[in-house]
């Protein structure tokens, strides 16, 4: 398991990241969230038939937001991925956006209310993370 981001909060810690499923020999995001002393009250995973990865995670007034990159259409190009998780950690919504080549978020910030920043990358010409972005984003 690879821990991206790690935050301290009221009763606990909330962290994201991704590990290999050898079931489906792709990558997984997760959440974990544990009380004061490291006991893992839930751990939410994103398995489907795509690769997914979780990067950063920001505390909403009922729950979490959480940004990283899931694979489309298993063809390697990545798009950024957006959900959100109620404080049990069930997912209530989660999007992709993206277009026809490598997009992700790496951060997301709260800015005030249900506004965040997120900030991310694109490759558009296969050299590397050449696109630098930030997204200020309305999450309710």
């Amino acid at each position: 398991e690879l821990f991206n981001d790690v935050k301290k909060i009221d009763g606990g810690i909330i962290a994201v990241g991704h590990k290999q499923v050898q079931s489906i020999q792709k990558w997984a995001g997760f959440v974990v969230l544990t009380d004061n002393n490291g006991k893992v009250l839930w751990k939410k995973i994103f398995v489907d038939n795509v690769a997914t990865g979780t990067s950063s995670v920001e505390v909403s007034k009922d729950g979490y937001i959480v940004v990283g990159y899931r694979g489309i259409f298993n063809i390697g190009l990545d798009d950024l991925f957006i959900a959100k998780l109620d404080k049990s950690g069930k997912t209530v919504w989660n999007h992709t956006i993206g277009g026809n080549y490598e997009d992700a978020g790496v951060w997301i910030q709260k800015y005030k209310g249900d506004q965040y920043y997120i900030v991310g990358y694109s490759d558009r010409n296969g050299l590397g993370k050449t696109g630098l972005w930030i997204l200020k984003v309305e999450l309710n």
